[in-house]
């Protein structure tokens, strides 16, 4: 095996991982009280974030006792969209971030998907609530 090989491997690994990083945005939505595990489907900030998603053309994926991911895919205009929401004792924080596969940059859909969240998360809940990181 040519010892170049791994470190190959290595540096593209970095550099997808740098990309997201790069453009990815995230937003943190507090609330009020900690949802529990069981009220959570019926939050009003999830159901907000969720709809948002939703009327953006994103579908839900994954999701666990921690988080759920979102994501849109267009064959035809890549790169997708990864969109992260993480469970905090106090609310979310969701990750928006483009495939690391496809042009580089903020698409007119990233840029879409990223006004739709904050401005519709700020006005249903307040701009003090909704911090764009």
């Amino acid at each position: 095996m040519n010892a170049t090989r791994p470190l190959a491997i290595a540096v593209g690994i970095t550099a997808l991982m740098a990309c997201d990083s790069l453009f990815r945005i995230s937003f943190t939505v507090t609330t009020d009280a900690a949802p529990s595990a069981s009220s959570r489907s019926s939050d009003d900030a999830l159901v907000a974030i969720r709809d948002i998603l939703s009327t953006n053309a994103l579908t839900s994926g994954y999701s666990n006792a921690e988080s759920e991911e979102w994501a849109w895919r267009d064959p035809d205009h890549p790169p997708g969209i990864h969109v992260n929401i993480h469970y905090l004792p106090n609310g979310y924080e969701v990750w928006l971030s483009p495939d690391p596969f496809g042009p580089i940059g903020r698409t007119k859909k990233y840029r879409a998907v990223s006004i739709s969240l904050r401005e519709g998360l700020a006005k249903r809940f307040g701009a003090g609530r909704v911090q764009v990181h």
